[in-house]
């Protein structure tokens, strides 16, 4: 790795560039034409200048983000880089950096050598265009990442942008005549790829540089320099795989001014297979302080890891589980221990959730799958008699068995694994866990009263450490849990079993079908003979039946008539493999035996092709028959055998190996892709040598690819391999390990279908940190590594994703659409491919409505180079559900109704439209006047939503008034009420009739509320009006300043004043007003000024009608005349020894100024006491000034 002085450059521009950083690769891909690994690395970028001390770390992974209206309209994507920006066009790639150096300066937390010398940020720009490309080509995206973003930039609505995706690939379709690019991230680099259909020509490849200082070639490298760095691509290199060997294809550089090609002086090879760099993607220690065993992995669609292994507490310490998860403490002997990966984070936020699982004694986890819902499903076998079940189990109960140590039978054994003791024996459990680790959805025991799930280490079949917690779960595109084990149970629970009977006194294959739930056996039945048995793996196909493989000693196995290989060949006591077909309904189709005549055999994985052939994975001590043409080693001693669907016909085998015909590996997971390539993985050496049984041997000796990510081994290594299609050549083969010996604890592993194998490893023995990690590992060290108690170190659980890197088509989980849902768009990958089924166009959109109710299944088929690839995918389409409510009882609601409860008749959805309230209510007040349109809506489980809708008026209130307020004397004869409006209502209230005649004599002096009712349909509106008897007055008398700023609190103000009288009740017919100086007003509400001095009496005179006449007494007012002294004696008498001016009563400010102008005296919020402290006696000026702005100036003499 190179270290850039002043950024790191995350892009590849040519080819296949492949930078220092992160190694990109360039591939050919036709059909029986080329594949070609060319490698263009940039080796520097410098600044002109010499840059700061301390250099940036920027965050590895990028995000290409979609242009929705945020940028300018030519740009389709755009990535973050280091100190700038990628901008992506059609034809073009925009690079803008900035000086880094300034960013130093500019920082205040940089502390750098000589300061903040400038705070200009300097940048430049270049491009890279494609000359002669398609104009039209197709720029998307694949591989959505999680969230969205938010543009809200200037005050332009049209700029904004919002839920903006981005992407991990963008996609160039057709840039040049059968030449595809993209750009993507892989092992934490970003990747540019040329693609190159069958015929393309790269010569079209024309890249021109515009905007540098200058681009020229210097020993084969490209330099590019500009004013703000300087980047060196190194001179491309290109290799082909021939025979195993990487041999290099002689490629260089061709530049003409400012445009780059490339050219290949000797040509290359067009007849030879792809050739893709593998990756290690993931890989991570728990980080657990007990001792952690590697058991069993998975994954989802999202390629999230699951990795499942066991704890034992023999030391204090903890297994770092997530707040929240389902079980946060340990509470036995041995707990299963579950931790799910993001591979796409880092650090701390790649672990999702961890749980422990189990109960008070032993609980050991033998494989796990996730369901089509991210649940995830463990089979497991426990002691434990409290082990976790959920009240709708198919058993509830522990049945127990007889004691068992599947690790520990005789004295040879070098390691004492007393602490492993199944007591009283041992059952197998089945859990499903929720999607964020936090519930226990579905949990149950299986099992007799016999031992289950496990073989005895003196058992035949057991030949490698970890067979005996040999099993398989998995599960069908309706969520049917499926598992194959053994069991010694004779009264195993059955459930229209095809063999009745426990057939031996050893151990019985078994095979089950249980509900989604976990509530029910579906079927069950025993599979053996008259020897020990045992399934390990089972696959499902597309019509649901099932297939399972393992190992058995028994002659008389059931319904081996017209199998590939009816009898058993293997010898007496020893092993021979078996696989057996099951159809839907739980019935035998046919059992064949697997092996090579006279010796030990056994099949330890089964998958499936496109076709539904079946494919073995095993080990063999015999000559196992290789076919002519296929990759072997002749005295290879593991096997690999496909069989046609029905059983009954070999199409080819083969055996690999070392070539010293020892054991190599023990196997954990296999797969078939879409392309039938072979993928296998297993471990071995060291660790398979504790016991005379095991097979011993070593990884030493097979063989690896020049591309392998580890080309050499200790001897104790997992190994990964890539065989083609039909097994013909070995594609890929690589060691993975450190320097101890790393194994599994007896478990499955899985790949997917897109080349991806999920492992768990039982790492770092004996407290190192040897097993390598990737940079966003969770944690990258082995917890109980840094225990001070060197005792107390031993093993963590490592997950570990690796990246095959082919192309395969995977189309993801099954889904359900509703009938009436609008067409909708379903993605395969890798992109490009075409679709073909009911109610689906080739681009992938698929319309229910077209493809009718029920089950489709769809096929995506892509076609890379010279494998064609298929996927199926299953859409089931439903009805919408049928949904009312009801509550509305009326047609027409009144305004001042109450609210009403709408009741669903399926509850759980939603209400919408005008009035509805919190929960289910409907409010008419709330919803207004008019026709309204409530709407219920309810989507159930498959996502399908139904509406019920229902009209309803709220009327139209008509206006209605009682006429106004009124004041009668006690003595007034009964009277009828006028004045309102519409006629024809009726009165309510005391003393008064329902046609409006008021008595004032029966009711009493005091305000009486009378109410004034209106019908018009449903609805009754009302008015009120008040009448007083003997009305009293209510005036207030609003005086400018309330709290007059005077030493004299009695005063209303200063002259002239100005004062407002309000009726706050006006009852009155006439108004009277006498003011007190003279003057009268018949206003209701009058307003007047005094101009003199005085003080004065206000009265009130009010007719109230009908001859009801009554005066008030309102108020008493003092009015000051204004007044500002000129002279002040301040001689300490008492008497005129302050300056009080009267002209205001809001806060003043007061400034002195002598003759000369000078201000020898201020203060804020005058209260009259300046006295001329310290001023001579003389002439000065005063400025007065109020809140209000008013002023006044004049002259003041102190006299002393």
């Amino acid at each position: 790795m190179v270290w850039l002085r002043v950024f790191k450059l995350y892009f590849v521009l040519i080819l296949s560039i492949n930078c220092s950083i992160m190694p990109c690769i360039f591939t050919f891909l036709s059909r029986s034409v080329l594949s070609l690994l060319l490698a263009v690395f940039f080796i520097s970028a410098t600044r002109a200048h010499t840059p700061p001390k301390t250099e940036p770390v920027y965050e590895k992974s990028l995000e290409f983000i979609q242009n929705r209206n945020q940028l300018d309209p030519a740009v389709k994507f755009n990535a973050t880089l280091p100190a700038g920006q990628l901008y992506l066009k059609s034809n073009q790639w925009v690079f803008s950096f900035l000086d880094q150096a300034d960013f130093s300066k500019s920082d205040p937390h940089n502390h750098f050598e000589g300061g903040v010398t400038s705070e200009v940020l300097h940048g430049h720009t270049y491009t890279v265009s494609f000359l002669g490309a398609n104009p039209q080509t197709e720029v998307k995206g694949n591989k959505q990442t999680p969230g969205y973003r938010n543009y809200f930039l200037g005050d332009d609505p049209k700029q904004w942008a919002s839920s903006v995706p981005a992407f991990e690939v963008v996609h160039y379709q057709n840039l040049y005549p059968g030449i595809d690019a993209q750009l993507y991230e892989n092992r934490q680099k970003l990747k540019y790829d040329f693609i190159l259909q069958p015929k393309a020509d790269p010569g079209l490849i024309k890249m021109e540089y515009m905007g540098a200082e200058n681009v020229r070639l210097d020993q084969g490298n490209l330099v590019i320099k500009t004013s703000v760095n300087t980047v060196t691509e190194q001179k491309p290199y290109a290799y082909q795989v021939i025979a195993g060997k990487k041999t290099e294809v002689p490629c260089r550089f061709k530049l003409k001014g400012n445009m780059l090609s490339f050219e290949f002086p000797k040509g290359y090879r067009r007849n030879l297979p792809l050739v893709i760099d593998p990756t290690l993607v993931f890989s991570s220690y728990t980080g657990s302080i007990l001792d952690n065993w590697g058991c069993t992995a998975t994954y989802d669609e999202d390629g999230n890891i699951y990795s499942g292994g066991l704890v034992r507490n023999v030391w204090p310490g903890t297994f770092p589980v997530t707040p929240g998860a389902f079980k946060t403490s340990f509470t036995g002997i041995i707990n299963m221990a579950i931790m799910k990966f993001n591979p796409n984070a880092s650090g701390p936020t790649s672990r999702v959730w961890a749980t422990y699982l189990g109960g008070s004694r032993i609980d050991a986890p033998h494989s796990i799958v996730v369901n089509n819902r991210n649940e995830l499903l463990v089979l497991g076998s426990t002691s434990s008699n409290n082990y976790p079940t959920t009240t709708n189990a198919f058993d509830r109960s522990y049945n127990g068995g007889t004691p068992v140590n599947p690790y520990n039978n005789t004295a040879a054994s070098s390691i004492n694994f007393g602490f492993f003791g199944y007591n009283p024996g041992s059952d197998l459990v089945i859990s499903k866990l929720s999607a964020g680790g936090d519930a226990l959805l579905s949990s149950t025991y299986l099992g007799g009263s016999g031992n289950d799930g496990l073989l005895r280490l003196s058992s035949p079949l057991t030949r490698n450490y970890g067979d005996q917690f040999r099993g398989d779960i998995q599960i069908d595109v309706n969520d049917n849990v499926y598992i194959a084990s053994s069991t010694n149970s004779q009264d195993f629970p059955l459930s229209k079993p095809f063999q009745v009977n426990h057939a031996g006194s050893a151990t019985d294959a078994v095979v089950c079908k249980l509900s989604p739930d976990l509530s029910s056996l579906v079927w069950s039945s025993y599979l053996g003979g008259n020897g020990h048995d045992a399934a390990y793996s089972v696959q499902i196909d597309t019509q649901f039946n099932v297939f399972i493989c393992g190992g058995t000693t028994s002659n008389n196995l059931p319904q081996t008539a017209g199998a590939f290989k009816p009898a058993y060949s293997a010898g007496q006591n020893e092993p021979d493999g078996f696989a057996s077909k099951i159809d839907m309904n739980g019935n035998l189709v046919r059992t064949t035996y697997i092996g090579a005549s006279g010796s030990y055999d056994q099949a330890y994985f089964l998958q499936l092709d496109g076709q539904n052939n079946v494919y073995l994975l095993g080990q063999t001590a015999g000559n196992y028959p290789a076919t002519p043409g296929v990759f072997s080693t002749p005295v290879g001693r593991q096997f690999i055998q496909k069989l046609n669907s029905n059983l009954t016909t070999g199409i080819f085998s083969t055996r690999f190996g070392s070539a010293d015909g020892q054991f190599n590996i023990s196997p954990t997971a296999f797969l078939v892709d879409n392309c039938e390539r072979i993928f296998v993985c297993g471990w071995g050496g060291e660790i398979n040598h504790q016991e005379p049984d095991y097979v011993q041997g070593s990884t030493a000796g097979l063989p690896v690819t020049a591309n392998a990510i580890k080309p050499s081994t200790d001897g104790s290594d997992f190994y990964l391999m890539q065989l083609s299609q039909n097994a013909t050549q070995l594609d890929y083969a690589s060691f993975l390990g450190g320097s101890v010996p790393e194994h599994v604890d007896g478990g499955t592993s899985r790949f997917d279908k897109r080349g991806f194998v999920y492992q768990a490893v039982c790492a770092g023995c004996g407290g190192n940190n040897a097993f390598p990690t990737t940079p966003n590992a969770w944690s990258t060290t082995n917890g109980t590594a840094n225990n001070p108690d060197r005792n107390r170190r031993n093993c963590n659980n490592a997950a570990v994703k690796f990246d095959f890197a082919v192309s395969a088509a995977v189309t993801g989980t099954t889904q359900q659409a509703c009938l009436n849902a609008a067409p909708f768009t379903i993605a395969g990958t890798p992109s490009g491919g075409t679709w073909s089924g009911p109610g689906v166009t080739s681009g992938g959109v698929f319309d229910p409505a077209v493809a009718g109710l029920g089950s489709h299944a769809l096929t995506y088929t892509v076609v890379v180079g010279t494998c064609q690839s298929t996927a199926n995918k299953v859409i089931t389409v439903v009805t919408q559900p049928a949904v009312n409510f009801s509550g509305l009882k009326n047609d027409k609601y009144c305004l001042s109704d109450k609210p009403v409860l709408l009741v669903p008749s399926t509850p759980g959805g939603t209400f919408n439209g005008p009035g509805i309230q919190t929960g289910n209510l409907w409010s008419p007040e709330a919803a207004g006047p008019g026709r309204h349109v409530i709407t219920y809506s309810f989507t159930d489980k498959n996502s399908c939503t139904a509406t019920a809708t229902d009209t309803v008026e709220v009327e139209t209130p008509i206006p209605v008034s009682a006429g106004p307020n009124e004041g009668v004397c006690a003595g007034t004869a009964p009277f009828t009420l006028a004045g309102m409006s519409p006629t024809g209502g009726t009165w309510s209230g005391d003393g008064v009739t329902s046609n409006g005649v008021f008595a004032p004599a029966s009711v009493g002096v005091g305000r009486h509320t009378l109410t004034y009712s209106v019908v018009t349909g449903n609805c009754t509106y009302k008015a009120t009006k008040i009448i007083e008897i003997e009305p009293t007055a209510e005036i207030q008398t609003v005086l400018p300043y309330p709290n007059c700023n005077s030493a004299d609190s009695l005063i209303a103000g200063y002259t002239p004043l100005k004062i407002n009288f309000k009726n706050n009740f006006p009852l009155g017919k006439n108004y009277h007003w006498d003011f007190g100086d003279g003057t009268i007003s018949t206003e209701e509400n009058p307003e007047h000024v005094y101009t003199e001095e005085g003080t004065y009496s206000v009265q009130l005179t009010t007719d109230f009608g009908r001859e009801c006449v009554r005066s008030y007494s309102v108020s008493q007012l003092r009015v000051v005349k204004s007044i500002i002294p000129n002279i002040i004696t301040p001689n300490g008498d008492g008497k005129n020894d302050t300056f009080v001016p009267k002209v205001t009563c809001l806060p003043q400010t007061l400034k002195i100024y002598s003759r000369w102008g000078h201000l020898v005296y201020e203060r804020e919020n005058y209260q009259d006491e300046f006295n001329s402290d310290n001023l001579s006696s003389g002439v000065y000026y005063y400025h007065l000034r109020d809140t209000e702005g008013k002023n006044w100036k004049g002259w003041l003499e102190i006299i002393k």
